[in-house]
């Protein structure tokens, strides 16, 4: 007698993905399987029988669910909000690119925008009677009085790799463990377990944020910890076994260090998070841009989970990814 039991199973997670119990991707088949009370191997079954049906797509990145059949994202109008015209040439803006990606894997619509931080109550209203359902805040565009706004009358938003100081706003950053981690890694392979860091951030919560994520990859990787750093770094070679590489979170941060213990006769490495022209410094991009583009959509999904009502889950058509490049449509 064949073994039907992956198809009830998948017909019970066909009907959690129509009423919006999960947001973008399924969780992974051993965590399911768990979950069902079922082998590996029916819940593997389970997957290419949804597979089969439109309703998941597998990636290398995990399951994630069709769009036509999301309740959740599909069809929504989300914006991403410049501060202006884009300084950087779009085709070059890594953060932006990756976002664009991702919204496009999912199938929601997006709406570019350059705006300024004057006058935001008019867009803001103009973008919502837009019909826009979300917004990605990139770089300085947004501000406190923004966020204010946007928390009153509960849109959902995000703010992308920049928070203001004392502001209280929904923002998704960079995974700075992780890249602080493979900063460490690289040190050590060369036989560097000495290693200072310098922030450049003035916000104390951020600050603590970075020094703690720090602090765990020193215990991880048995490497001496200096301290939080912060502006005062001559403490750094007042230690008894002084760093053998600084890591600079900052290109001025990198470039003043460099040129006072480059007078005073010390040597070190000096490591920046970006590119340098310094010939002693290691250029290191660690940013996992499609990482961050995922944790911003997911803030978002999670504040549309939110506000979704049983009556809205319900089937919705899968949409065309829509740019638009204009940067006037508000002025």
């Amino acid at each position: 007698m064949p073994d039907t039991k992956h198809i009830s199973i998948a017909e019970r997670l066909k009907m959690r993905i129509m009423a919006g119990c999960y947001s973008v991707k399924l969780p992974p088949v051993r965590e399911l399987s768990k979950e069902f009370n079922v082998s590996s191997r029916t819940m593997t079954k389970t997957f290419h029988a949804l597979t089969e049906a439109g309703i998941i797509l597998p990636s290398a990145r995990g399951t994630f669910i069709a769009p036509e059949f999301n309740p959740i994202t599909a069809r929504r109008l989300v914006a991403i909000i410049f501060p202006g015209p884009p300084i950087t040439p779009l085709a070059e803006d890594k953060c932006f690119n990756a976002l664009c990606s991702y919204i496009n894997g999912i199938g929601a619509q997006l709406l570019l925008c350059g705006t300024s931080t004057d006058q935001h109550q008019d867009w803001i209203s103009a973008l919502n009677d837009a019909r826009v359902e979300g917004f990605i805040f990139l770089y300085s565009s947004i501000t406190t009085e923004i966020a204010q706004m946007l928390n009153q009358r509960r849109i959902p938003y995000v703010s992308c790799n920049w928070h203001p100081e004392n502001s209280d706003i929904i923002w998704v950053d960079f995974d700075w463990e992780s890249t602080l981690n493979q900063l460490a890694e690289q040190l050590i392979r060369r036989r560097i377990k000495r290693i200072a860091v310098i922030q450049s951030s003035q916000q104390d919560e951020f600050k603590k944020m970075l020094y703690s994520a720090w602090n765990r990859v020193c215990r991880r990787n048995s490497i001496t910890d200096y301290g939080d750093g912060g502006e005062n770094f001559d403490g750094f070679f007042e230690h008894d076994a002084p760093p053998q590489a600084i890591i600079a979170l900052h290109p001025q941060k990198l470039a003043d260090l460099t040129e006072r213990y480059r007078q005073s006769g010390r040597k070190f490495l000096t490591i920046a998070y970006g590119k340098i022209g310094e010939a002693d410094s290691l250029g290191f991009v660690g940013r996992d841009w499609l990482l961050l583009a995922e944790n911003v959509w997911n803030m978002l999904t999670l504040q549309w989970k939110r506000q979704l009502s049983s009556a809205e889950r319900t089937r919705r058509l899968k949409p065309l990814i829509r740019i638009i490049f204009d940067f006037d449509m508000l002025t």
